[in-house]
């Protein structure tokens, strides 16, 4: 039987996953122990044959590459002069002074930190315009927390006599209820200033004047109304589940 050439061999190879051994038997004629022995090894053998030469390294082209690469580093460590700090704008410190002594002379009670007038002021003058929006902006949320406080337990001690009244009607002994709470003054203002510290953000749009008034305007009509109604409830009303 003649010797296979490389062209045969190679498409023998390509052809197996596609023919059975007696097709390509018929097909090149060749015997069946032939082509079970071409196998991939074969191509790897000759691997030489499909391999590009290597050439030759461009000198001139690697020579240009590192020329520029050393230019570049050369122009990145090139130092630079360093910039000047950008001037801010400072605001007007006028008109923030004038509300912090409007905030200071309206509401004393709020800033119990200031207590020389004379030397508080003084000390304005020696403040900087940032500083002073800084003493401003705690000042005003001061002032707004101590609102917050005092609405929180307007409302609650409002509250605390509808419970009471309530109490009565439902023919509970809660007579007293508000006085009692009242007694203890001065945990109520400590808890209330906590938590208006703890929510002032949440409610910084219920601590305006304006809310503020509403709600004791309500708070009030209902605190008078509870109030004459236990004066004009009857006697035996008032004590028949004593």
């Amino acid at each position: 039987m003649p010797k296979l050439d490389d062209a045969t061999r190679d498409a023998i190879l390509q052809e197996k996953s596609n023919l059975t051994n007696k097709q390509l038997q018929d097909k090149y004629g060749v015997s069946r122990s032939t082509i079970q022995r071409i196998k991939l090894p074969d191509l790897e053998s000759r691997v030489s044959e499909f391999t590009a030469e290597s050439r030759a390294p461009d000198t001139a082209k690697q020579d240009f590459a590192d020329k520029f690469v050393k230019t570049l580093q050369q122009e990145v460590n090139v130092p630079t002069a360093p910039l000047a700090p950008l001037a801010l704008p400072q605001p007007d410190r006028q008109p923030i002074i004038q509300k912090i002594l409007m905030n200071a002379d309206s509401f004393p009670a709020h800033y119990s930190f200031i207590t020389d007038r004379t030397a508080f002021v003084t000390s304005l003058s020696e403040k900087s315009a940032l500083q002073l929006q800084d003493l401003l902006t705690t000042m005003e949320r001061t002032r707004a927390a101590g609102n917050l406080a005092a609405q929180m337990k307007q409302v609650f001690l409002v509250g605390s006599r509808a419970a009471e009244t309530l109490g009565a009607r439902l023919r509970l002994k809660t007579q007293g209820l508000a006085d009692a709470l009242l007694q203890q003054q001065q945990e109520l203002d400590y808890i209330f200033k906590e938590l208006a510290l703890n929510y002032s953000d949440t409610f910084t749009k219920a601590s305006s004047p304006e809310i503020r008034l509403a709600t004791l305007f309500g708070m009030t009509l209902l605190q008078v109304d509870t109030r004459n109604r236990i004066r004009e409830m009857k006697p035996e009303e008032k004590y028949d589940d004593l």
